[in-house]
């Protein structure tokens, strides 16, 4: 938790407004522009070789897509090490030729000045099973496809996961969300797809449940394999999004670390150093109990989450208003086959 004290900590000084911009190399005006953005990133990892899949690892194809479903579970997810790391995984998500990845530059930013390692937070989440997110991918066949649907799923938790044989065996939560998808095309083994919606989690804090995380004007490009993939996908958090669901689960986790610390919630006296620095960020009425109100109000969240990027018009569709109304982040993830059932298949 006390990677979460001196993230907020560092809210409070820590400007992380400008991303830097992808590398002109990087940034292209062709034609095809989307696939050429494909190109913005660190280096993917390599796919292991393929191994014959079990015969239930493919599904039957979907009836109204015709394509088979390729699914997959995330073996690891990564926010980056560095700014330089960070800003190399950003999308231009608006159009203005620049990446865009506020967050994840503001969470290497901090965890680089600080010592905090968010990948290795992340890491632990993946492979003790308090978080799983899976991917079912659509397409005809796994090199070539004009037309093909990336969707991901929650994860029930599971402890000891199989993330790395190719017939680990996942459940789809009840509660995951159906709407998670990103259409675009496949050539030569590489996905490039969006915008769309996606939903992930991030387990940024030791003990405390993953943060739900809904990705509007979402891309994803990625190199596959029936056994692997490796890519990367990003997209804006709405300010909706986070007064909604990000900011009473940051309550939530910021709360349980000051009932965790013996005596805190009667004396500030038997407070330690990470609880104090807690609640003299957030703690407004000083009562030692941390609300989702005091959260809202906090200067030092409040600097962290600020909008950079205009995505949506003012009915809240895809487009532009003229108004920065999300923040944008941006994710590398490497993932192996799974098997499961996914709704609708």
């Amino acid at each position: 938790m006390s990677r979460l004290a001196l993230l907020l900590c560092a809210g409070c000084s820590f400007n992380a407004a400008q991303v830097p911009p992808v590398p002109d190399a990087a940034v292209t005006t062709t034609p095809d522009a989307r696939r050429a953005d494909a190109s913005i990133g660190v280096p993917d990892a390599e796919p292991p070789p393929d191994a014959e899949p079990p015969p239930d690892a493919e599904p039957p194809p979907d009836a109204a897509g015709g394509g088979t479903h390729f699914h997959y579970v995330t073996s690891s997810l990564r926010v980056g090490t560095s700014t330089g790391e960070a800003a190399a995984l950003a999308f231009d998500l608006d159009g203005d030729l620049t990446g865009d990845n506020k967050l994840g530059v503001t969470f290497a930013t901090v965890g680089a000045g600080a010592g905090i390692e968010f990948d290795s937070a992340l890491a632990d989440a993946l492979q003790s099973g308090t978080m799983v997110l899976l991917h079912s991918f659509e397409a005809d066949e796994v090199f070539r496809d004009p037309e093909v649907t990336w969707r991901t799923y929650r994860g029930v938790p599971q402890a000891d996961p199989d993330l790395e044989s190719g017939d680990g065996m996942f459940t789809v939560a009840g509660d995951s969300r159906t709407d998670s998808a990103v259409s675009g095309d496949l050539a030569a083994g590489e996905v490039v797809a969006g915008p769309g919606k996606l939903v992930i989690e991030l387990g940024l804090v030791d003990g405390v449940p993953p943060i739900p995380i809904e990705l509007v004007a979402a891309r994803l490009t990625a190199d596959v394999t029936e056994l692997a993939c490796s890519g990367r996908l990003g997209g804006g958090i709405t300010t909706a999004h986070i007064d909604a669901a990000v900011l009473p689960a940051v309550a939530v986790a910021i709360d349980a670390r000051i009932a965790s610390d013996e005596g805190c919630r009667e004396r500030f006296s038997d407070c330690d150093a990470t609880s104090l620095l807690l609640l003299a960020l957030i703690d407004a009425n000083g009562d030692r109990v941390i609300t989702v109100t005091e959260v809202r109000d906090s200067s030092a969240v409040r600097a962290l989450l600020s909008p950079d990027v205009d995505l949506l018009d003012d009915e809240g569709r895809p487009g532009q208003d003229g108004e920065d109304e999300s923040i944008s982040l941006a994710v590398a993830f490497t993932c192996r086959r799974a098997i499961f059932t996914a709704p609708g298949e």
